[in-house]
C-alpha cells in the first residue's frame, strides 16, 4: 500500500529506519512552487534522490527508501508481483532538473537561486559559507564567511612571516618580537645532531648485524672431515661427482684430481629477526624447480 498521509510516514520513518536528513532535499528551499506528485518518491513522499522505478506499476522511488522497503517486504508498496527496477523515464529527470533550489547558506546572506543539477557545485564555492582561518594549526580561532576570510588573513597574527635578520626561518607573526636568530639555529642544531646520533646508531647496529653473517654451503659435505654445510670457501672436483672439501681439508690434504674454487656469494639471503643469512649455488640449485630457475652463470668469476 503506498503511503500518502505525511503525518502518517512521520509516524513510520522510525519503524522502518529511513533517516530524511542528508541527501534528502528539505522543501523549504525548493523556489519551484508547482511540484509535480511524478518526482515526488511513493514512500517518503519527498522529493526523488537517485529516483528508480517499480517496472511493473511504474511507481518512482528513492533508491535507499525502496531498498529499505524491500529489507522486510518482498514487492513494492502496490503489492506488485515483479520486484525488477528500473530507470526511470527520462521526463522525470528533466523534471528534477529543472527544479530551482535557493543555496542552503540563505540566512548567512546569499540569495543565489540554482537548478538542482547546480546547486552542490555553487555550495562548495559559496562566498557565504563559514570558513576557519587556514592558520588554524598555528593557533588561530577565527571563523568568518568565506568573503571575508582572506582580508582577516592578510592581517591575522597567527600567520608566518619569513625571518629577514639573518635566520630566514618561518616565525609566527606574534612571536617576531621575543624572535632570536641565534636561539632558534642552536635548537636545530640540537635537533639535527641528536637525528644524526640515532642514524650513526642504527648504522652502527646494521654494522654489527653484518659481521655475524655466517656464510653457509648448505647440503654441502666435506669429502675429508665429513662436515655437513660447509662454511666459508668450499673447492669442488672438477673430474668427482660431488666431491667437495672445505679450505681446511683442502690445505693439509692433496687431491688426486684439479678443483674448483668456490667463493662464498649471496645468492639468496633469509631475514630471521633483522639477520640476514647468505646461502650458497648449491643451495639454491637443491630448492630449483621449474618455475624458479637458477641462473647457471651465477658460478663464472667475474
Amino acid at each position: 500500500m503506498c503511503i500518502r498521509d505525511r503525518s502518517t510516514w512521520g509516524l513510520l520513518k522510525p519503524l522502518f529506519g529511513i533517516k530524511m536528513e542528508g541527501k534528502k532535499i528539505d522543501r523549504k528551499r525548493i523556489v519551484t512552487k508547482d511540484i509535480s506528485e511524478a518526482i515526488l518518491c511513493k514512500i517518503c513522499l519527498e522529493v526523488l534522490d537517485d529516483p528508480v522505478e517499480c517496472s511493473e506499476c511504474n511507481s518512482d522511488y528513492c533508491r535507499d527508501c525502496i531498498k529499505i522497503w524491500r529489507a522486510r517486504n518482498p514487492t513494492c508498496p502496490n503489492r506488485c508481483a515483479s520486484n525488477i527496477l528500473q530507470k526511470p523515464h527520462k521526463l522525470v529527470f528533466s523534471m528534477l532538473n529543472a527544479l530551482e533550489i535557493s543555496c542552503k547558506y540563505t540566512e548567512l546572506g546569499c540569495s543565489t537561486v540554482c537548478t538542482i543539477d547546480l546547486i552542490e557545485k555553487h555550495e562548495k564555492e559559496c562566498p557565504f559559507q563559514e570558513k576557519t582561518c587556514a592558520f588554524t594549526e598555528n593557533g588561530c580561532k577565527f571563523k568568518s564567511l568565506a568573503k571575508d576570510i582572506n582580508q582577516h588573513q592578510e592581517v591575522c597574527e597567527f600567520a608566518k612571516i619569513k625571518c629577514d635578520k639573518g635566520c630566514d626561518q618561518l616565525i609566527i607573526k606574534k612571536e617576531f618580537a621575543g624572535h632570536s636568530c641565534i636561539e632558534l639555529l642552536s635548537t636545530i642544531l640540537a635537533s639535527e645532531k641528536k637525528r644524526l646520533k640515532e642514524i650513526e646508531e642504527k648504522v652502527q647496529s646494521m654494522r654489527l648485524g653484518c659481521n655475524t653473517i655466517s656464510f653457509v654451503h648448505f647440503g654441502v659435505t666435506c669429502g675429508g672431515c665429513k662436515d655437513t654445510n660447509i662454511s666459508g670457501i668450499t673447492y669442488r672436483c672438477r673430474t668427482c661427482e660431488n666431491c667437495n672439501l672445505c679450505e681446511i681439508c683442502y690445505k693439509n690434504a692433496k687431491h688426486q684430481h684439479s678443483m674448483t674454487k668456490v667463493e662464498p656469494t649471496v645468492f639468496e639471503t633469509k631475514v630471521t629477526e633483522c639477520k640476514i643469512i647468505p646461502v650458497s649455488y648449491t643451495h639454491l640449485r637443491a630448492h630449483e624447480t621449474s618455475l624458479h630457475l637458477v641462473c647457471r652463470l651465477l658460478l663464472e668469476k667475474k
